[in-house]
């Protein structure tokens, strides 16, 4: 159908930072080449007292708006809601725009255009289809003062958020890749590509593993990433 939408499926990024620190360098640039590849950038911000809460809207709304995708702002708390609900808008407003790029091309009209009932249908469509296609998705911590003391947290929002996600009638899975203040522009994939809560759990279990770190953009590394699932 449409770039975005590879076989039925939707490709996407979930950037969660405090913005406070490695992940900002290059970040928004990462997003573009990303969403020029074919995946979605989203990005969440965590409200963090400590940091420069105006520089970081700005770094999470440029990832985001260069990515293609949505942004919003959560308490630490409310993280794995936050990600369920932006990962499956996301997914909705892409599949709108697939959808209205078709309709514009047959019939020269957008679905604001529509009269009532026709934008009705097409609607339940999108709606429908947001349930029933699969999602791939790449979680990015960006592990500042926020949530750098407590990786428990890190790990019970994402596997709950994944809970949720696996609830729709379409298949998820789900990889995570998270950057340390402590190793400034470094990065570790901690987990790869699962459809199993289990398996995601155990690999979580390893959140500050030794060895595997990397330098660079861990929003390139997870383009990578998608890119060797999709070429296996």
């Amino acid at each position: 159908m449409d770039a975005l939408i590879d076989n039925g499926e939707i490709k996407q990024i979930i950037v969660v930072t405090d913005a406070g620190h490695g992940l900002e360098t290059g970040a928004i640039e990462a997003a573009k080449k990303a969403y020029d590849a074919g995946i979605t950038v989203s990005a969440i911000g965590i409200n963090n007292p400590q940091s420069n809460s105006k520089k970081g809207v700005q770094v999470v709304k440029g990832i985001a708006e260069s990515g293609g995708g949505l942004w919003e702002y959560s308490f630490i708390e409310d993280l794995s809601k936050t990600m369920q609900d932006l990962t499956l808008k996301t997914a909705g407003r892409t599949i709108k725009q697939a959808v209205g790029r078709q309709l514009k091309a047959v019939i020269g009209d957008e679905i604001e255009d529509l009269e009532p009932k026709s934008k009705t249908k097409i609607m339940d469509f999108i709606n429908n289809y947001g349930e029933n296609i699969n999602l791939r998705c790449i979680v990015v911590f960006d592990v500042g003062e926020s949530m750098g003391d407590n990786p428990v947290i890190m790990k019970k929002s994402v596997i709950e958020m994944f809970e949720g996600l696996r609830r729709r009638k379409g298949k998820s899975s789900i990889a995570v890749i998270f950057c340390t203040a402590e190793n400034s522009g470094t990065y570790s994939t901690a987990c790869d590509f699962t459809s199993e809560v289990y398996t995601l759990g155990q690999e979580l279990e390893m959140i500050y593993p030794d060895g595997d770190i990397s330098s660079g953009s861990p929003i390139l590394k997870a383009c990578e990433l998608m890119h060797r699932y999709y070429e296996v």
